[in-house]
């Protein structure tokens, strides 16, 4: 069982021994696909999906670091420095530990890779399974309001806080449902009522 060990491994200099680590590393990745292919840790997976390994550091002690990390160090002598982290470049990221696969970068450009790669955690609108309302509502909430209805009101409707309805009425939740005067907006607000109707 993995636990802190005394010094932080950052460099191939803080291994204990490097060439066990990087043969026990490289008997668990799965490079078949070829040089240009994602290769896969095939070691355990956190709570978040990234694979890990058990490594031991100079004093002897054990603990666990994040494959695509140490995959950066064995491949450059060193992980980044803080406030660096490691990116993928790749879409199957989470298990991948190929170097070439792999950049050194800030937390915003890596949350950027995983917008522009699909990887995002949250599910927008309906999709997300902690959405209190629906589409039809939020076109609904945005006209009561356009109309002269009070938040406080709308959220005692609705089942939720008055913060969600503000941040539903200027647009920063359910960005892309209509707001009122927008092209469209008559046709989404009578298929609204319609539906609300029915």
């Amino acid at each position: 069982m993995a636990h802190e060990g005394k010094k932080k491994i950052k460099r191939i200099a803080d291994l204990r021994n490097p060439e066990q680590v990087r043969a026990q590393f490289d008997a668990m990745v799965d490079r078949s696909g070829g040089p240009d292919a994602c290769w896969p840790f095939q070691g355990r997976t956190n709570e978040f999906g990234y694979r890990r390994i058990d490594i031991r550091d100079v004093s002897g002690g054990w603990s666990a670091y994040l494959a695509h990390r140490v995959a950066y160090m064995l491949a450059h002598g060193s992980m980044p420095e803080r406030p660096l982290v490691v990116r993928h470049t790749c879409v199957d990221s989470r298990a991948c530990c190929n170097p070439a696969h792999l950049l050194s970068g800030t937390q915003a450009e890596n949350m950027a890779d995983r917008q522009r790669q699909g990887r995002t955690a949250s599910k927008a609108g309906e999709k997300n399974p902690r959405a209190r309302v629906n589409a039809r509502q939020v076109v609904l909430i945005r006209a009561a309001y356009q109309g002269g209805a009070l938040q406080r009101e709308l959220a005692a409707q609705y089942g939720v806080t008055e913060s969600t309805i503000g941040c539903i009425v200027l647009g920063k939740r359910w960005p892309a449902v209509l707001m009122p005067g927008a092209a469209g907006w008559d046709e989404a607000l009578a298929e609204a009522r319609r539906d609300a109707a029915a």
